[in-house]
């Protein structure tokens, strides 16, 4: 498996100590594979992520994308896939194929891999013109995944980034407006967020992949190429900002005044 070492140090705590650089070595595991003894597990795991993905918005049927398509990933959310939430959310699954190394084994599509290393970065940072102007002429079709992480100890405000768009989703889908024919949204989340960005910025396709555990990857990226189901548009308004305060914790109504 893969080795690393992190390196930590300066931080200083409220009361001013400083703590001592340490250097931690971190050891992943080689990726367990499939085996025939788990393959009734695995088909079920296949078939809920499947009956969880949604078609949000498909105008002129973008999806499915014709074959042969390169596919332009945009977004941190490429490499930050969730399979599940975090905390009491998290799942010990035994494997997971993500959105990257799904389209990466697809011999019907290609990845735009100098994108697809660009986002390495962990951020959704506007690409250079050289290399917008490359990936526009691979394919006029941009692809954002947009992910968010939530569960226990972790609850989703109302902030920017998290109910809301962040100022640099906000710019990088500006900048795939402009460039682009046509603009599809993975939505990579577990709980309701405002999707009036779909419409204020003219996006063609939104597919809701949600935390679709081992396998979300992998259904996420096939839905490229095989129908899925289309949901009712109203859901693009949903009247969820309501549940998100400007706080660091969701509160309920009997919270508030505690007897």
């Amino acid at each position: 498996g893969q080795h690393a070492v992190l390196s930590i140090g300066g931080w200083t705590d409220q009361e001013g100590r400083c703590m001592a650089p340490v250097d931690i070595e971190v050891y992943a595991e080689e990726q367990a594979q499939p085996e025939a003894a788990f393959a009734a597990h695995e088909a079920l795991a296949l078939q809920a992520a499947e009956d969880g993905i949604v078609l949000l918005k498909n105008e002129g049927g973008l999806l499915p994308l014709p074959e042969g398509t390169t596919l332009n990933f945009f977004g941190k959310g490429l490499h930050e896939f969730r399979t599940c939430a975090v905390g009491a959310g998290k799942t010990n699954q035994r494997y997971t194929i993500g959105l990257l190394q799904a389209a990466c084994r697809e011999t019907h599509y290609t990845v735009n891999q100098a994108l697809a290393d660009f986002y390495a970065c962990g951020e959704d940072r506007v690409p250079d013109q050289a290399m917008l102007a490359q990936a526009r002429a691979q394919s006029d079709t941009a692809i954002m995944v947009l992910t968010r992480a939530a569960g226990e100890n972790q609850d989703i405000t109302s902030d920017p980034g998290e109910f809301e768009l962040s100022a640099d989703e906000r710019g990088l889908i500006d900048t795939l407006r402009d460039t682009f024919a046509h603009v599809a949204v993975v939505l990579n989340v577990g709980h309701p967020i405002s999707l009036a960005f779909t419409r204020e910025k003219g996006v063609d396709a939104v597919l809701y992949s949600g935390f679709g555990g081992m396998l979300g990857g992998l259904v996420a990226e096939k839905t490229g190429i095989a129908p899925v189901f289309a949901f009712n548009g109203a859901m693009l308004l949903l009247g969820a900002a309501a549940l998100y305060r400007p706080t660091r914790r969701l509160i309920r109504e009997d919270e508030e005044n505690p007897t």
